[in-house]
């Protein structure tokens, strides 16, 4: 990759990003500046010569999960024409193009957007476990990749295979990429659409709308409108919760929001105490936290920086403010203290103590690791909890999360007494902080219950068969 070495030291990373996109797309480079032309000839030229495959990985790896190639800055000019706008409007006025075939094969076809092998979220967890619970329950059933990314089935199959329940999701379901918009897909009267991110429920909409079936299931992992700006596509998120679909909701926690706070709409109401399930936490049943030994106690923060509705800076101020009171000082335990999430980054917690933080992680790793804490701090500006606080919980660590209007002790307590939520306050989450130090010092152990599922095939019941096999006769 020597060459890819002496070309980041000429263009900047997001120039070649864009220029990259200038080269697929054949943008009008009229406007460029001459060191940018020479890029896009050396692009255009390595395209030509089928040389391009290396750049386009490099490329698309490091682009937006939905598609959207970087933020481009161009000698402080921003150039936008239709087709680049659609990524920033996410697609949703640049649907892929669908015909009723009666003749054709019916499925549930589950729409997935685009996703990071590298990074993979449990969300998509949720999404192609969805899927392989459709086809063992008799559906055929085909997942739909709707978004413009880098996809290779092999290396997905090689990811799935690493992956504890998803390992033979390939020879269960098949796979068809319209990222590109370029093929027409043929649908059948009877087919049922699922909807997993609100963008492609408006995917969801325009393919059930042609069918027999008048609603399309959506997947509700979590309210989505907390992940954008308060711009056009809050909007469009926000308004995709008022087509006519049949909530899923991943949790009791969104189901609970989504009602209190009117946001299902009025058709959808009939089905909404039916379609709850619970994403499980990724620890196997019987697995608990080994008892410690020796005066090291270890601190895990989900730190994720990245992620907005994580509280990085409220959640590190946090521990950096329990540091200095004195929280963590005991003349029994020495503590130490990670970091868990995407990215780079160091919390200086005081004086020659830092917050060490851990790498991406395979599951494997992450499974082993998980056994060595003893206390987490996890943060969510959601109504969803995430599944860090039970995966934690799961192996009989204490963790101390947030409330989120209506998520809150009460609520925890019903799946473990291991997980304390408190107000997203430096007081309030300090002293719940202080108290389970407290008890972890003096040796206080809580009566142990986890009352939430281990695996999919505990989430899955017999009442979640019936009634998606309902929905489809």
């Amino acid at each position: 990759m020597a060459a890819m070495k002496v070309i980041n030291i000429l263009w900047s990373y997001d120039e070649l990003k864009f220029i990259y996109s200038a080269v697929v797309y054949r943008y009008n480079i009229t406007h460029f500046s001459n060191r940018l032309k020479f890029a896009y000839t050396l692009f255009y030229i390595a395209d030509k010569l089928k040389l391009l495959s290396t750049a386009r990985r490099y490329y698309l790896k490091h682009s937006f999960r939905s598609g959207v190639p970087a933020v481009e800055v161009v000698d402080a000019t921003a150039i936008f024409d239709q087709f680049r706008l659609s990524f920033h409007v996410s697609r949703i006025y640049d649907l892929p193009n669908f015909k009723i075939d009666s003749r054709s094969k019916s499925y549930v076809s589950v729409l997935c957007p685009a996703f990071d092998l590298d990074t993979i979220s449990a969300g998509f967890f949720g999404v192609f476990a969805f899927a392989k619970f459709s086809a063992l329950n008799g559906l055929p059933t085909k997942i739909i990749l709707t978004d413009y990314f880098d996809f290779d089935i092999s290396r997905f199959r090689t990811a799935l295979s690493r992956t504890p329940g998803l390992e033979d999701l390939l020879d269960l379901v098949e796979v068809q990429y319209c990222g590109d918009r370029s093929k027409i897909i043929s649908i059948h009267p009877d087919d049922i659409f699922v909807a997993t991110v609100w963008y492609t429920a408006y995917i969801a909409n325009k393919a059930q709308s042609l069918t027999n079936k008048r609603k399309f299931i959506y997947l509700i992992q979590d309210y989505e409108c907390n992940f954008l700006p308060h711009d056009s596509s809050w909007l469009h998120a926000r308004k995709s919760y008022d087509f006519a679909y049949v909530p899923w909701f991943s949790t009791k926690f969104l189901l609970n929001f989504f009602k209190e706070n009117g946001l299902v709409n009025q058709d959808a109401k009939q089905f909404v105490d039916f379609c709850i399930y619970n994403n499980p936490a990724t620890i196997d049943a019987g697995h608990r936290r080994i008892a410690r030994h020796g005066n090291v106690r270890n601190f895990v923060f989900y730190s994720r920086m990245e992620v907005n509705r994580n509280m990085f800076f409220l959640g590190s101020y946090v521990i950096c403010e329990a540091v200095k009171r004195g929280y963590f000082t005991s003349s029994i335990y020495s503590w130490k203290f990670y970091g868990m999430g995407l990215g780079k980054v160091i919390i200086r917690l005081g004086p020659n103590l830092e917050l060490v933080q851990l790498p991406r992680m395979s599951l494997e790793a992450y499974y082993e690791k998980l056994y060595e804490f003893d206390l987490g701090l996890t943060l969510m500006a959601s109504p969803h909890p995430s599944l860090i606080p039970f995966d934690l919980a799961a192996i009989g660590c204490r963790v101390v999360t947030n409330n989120y209007f209506g998520k809150d002790q009460s609520s925890f307590l019903e799946y473990s007494n291991l997980i304390s939520s408190a107000e997203p306050d430096l007081e309030c989450l300090l002293s719940e902080l202080k108290k389970n130090i407290e008890e972890i010092e003096k040796g206080v152990e809580k009566p142990y219950y986890f009352n939430y599922p281990r695996s999919w095939v505990e989430t899955w019941t017999e009442e979640h068969k019936q009634f998606l096999k309902k929905l489809k006769l």
